[in-house]
């Protein structure tokens, strides 16, 4: 669940959300480190995680903020990553005989900020995912700040779309089955409504929720942004689960010998026949369609998985990339920052130039990994073509 905006000003509605919640992500605490036990005492049933705004160090009154809580009855271990920044949290959750969860709450930079910094920010919330993601099933939740359900997409948006789609994350609260209102921020006077807030889930997740809305119920709310809400299925993180080991393992083709392809082919001709319904007269209708369709998607599902070896899913690994040389243009990029970074930041006119010099680097060292990519996908596809019917 991601609760928004100020848990001094909202009390009643905090308090209210809390009791339906195992885990709760909160942006705009407002709260610096001199009040923060505020939070402690509205949550005493939950260990705290939180990061304070830069601009309220040196101020009585806090400001932004984010904070992550896990009650601590639920039977998982918890560790602060002490992530160094005043806009990103996160929390490692371990249990034995559960695969460990990583939840990652943020903050981004709203419209005062340039796209430079919300991009900056983000690229750290990514490193974070990156990391983590490799031992963890990692959560992302927060105030993203752009609107990715819109026709007219920013290149914030587009970002956050390029690395869910990248990252086979699901972004709640745009998950079919919700309850409540299409947006999560709405202004003071109802003209503006939009889409905001998300957690972003792994796949597998998707079948294991039971519940997901956009709380706009709750009397006590003044915050300007409605909390959303889902329940998940935390059985999934079982090492015994078979969902979770089914959405974590990837087929591999490339091993898979004659006799295996030939073994599936008769598996998958076996459970057509016995599963897929023959067409009937006078019963084409949209039901029937989705009926069939969906039991070819999982007779092709059910053959491949008990015919064709597996391996572990790296979603981080791409192919494409040692014999494409996009080592070279990624250093340049990473080089040109660092510069940059060594000169203190600055955004003196006389400093442009590195700017200019950290984007140009990073322009074209996108457009090498989209040539590359685009070409490996169509040998891939050509591949396919090229097998026996």
């Amino acid at each position: 669940m991601e609760y928004e905006r100020s848990a001094m000003y909202g009390t009643s509605s905090f308090e209210n959300l809390l009791k339906d919640s195992d885990i709760c992500i909160v942006t705009e605490h407002w709260l610096n480190r001199t009040n923060i036990t505020i939070l402690y005492e509205l949550a005493n049933d939950f260990r705290v995680f939180s990061c304070f705004s830069s601009s309220s160090v040196n101020s009585n009154r806090g400001s932004g903020g984010v904070a992550i809580l896990v009650r601590k009855k639920n039977g998982f271990k918890t560790y602060n990553l002490f992530v160094d920044n005043d806009r990103i949290c996160a929390v490692k959750l371990s249990k034995h005989g559960y695969e460990s969860l990583c939840i990652i709450g943020t903050l981004l930079p709203s419209t005062n900020h340039s796209a430079e910094e919300y991009l900056q920010y983000f690229q750290t919330v990514c490193s974070i995912y990156d990391r983590m993601s490799i031992n963890c099933v990692t959560v992302i939740g927060g105030d993203f700040n752009t609107d990715i359900a819109v026709t007219s997409l920013s290149s914030k948006s587009k970002n956050v779309i390029d690395f869910i789609t990248k990252n086979n994350l699901s972004p709640v609260p745009l998950m079919s089955g919700r309850k409540g209102p299409d947006f999560t921020f709405r202004s003071k006077d109802m003209t503006r409504k939009t889409m905001i807030d998300y957690i972003f889930i792994p796949e597998f997740f998707c079948n294991g929720f039971t519940n997901l809305e956009v709380r706009n119920d709750c009397p006590f709310n003044v915050s300007d942004h409605y909390p959303v809400l889902i329940f998940l299925d935390m059985n999934l993180l079982c090492n015994t689960s078979n969902k979770f080991h089914l959405y974590r393992k990837v087929l591999m083709w490339s091993r898979c010998d004659e006799w295996e392809k030939k073994y599936y082919q008769t598996e998958l001709d076996k459970l057509l026949n016995v599963e897929v319904l023959p067409l009937n007269s006078c019963e084409i209708n949209e039901n029937y369609i989705e009926h069939i369709n969906s039991n070819i998607v999982n007779v092709v599902h059910i053959a491949a998985n008990s015919c064709i070896p597996t391996g572990k899913f790296r979603h981080y690994l791409k192919p494409y990339w040692k014999s494409n040389s996009l080592d070279y243009y990624h250093n340049e990029q990473r080089q040109a920052r660092k510069t940059w970074l060594s000169m203190g930041q600055t955004r003196k006119k006389r400093q442009y130039f590195f700017i200019n010099s950290i984007k140009i680097r990073k322009r074209i060292s996108g457009k090498h990994k989209r040539n590359a990519e685009r070409l490996w996908e169509s040998e891939k596809f050509a591949d396919v073509q090229k097998q026996p019917k």
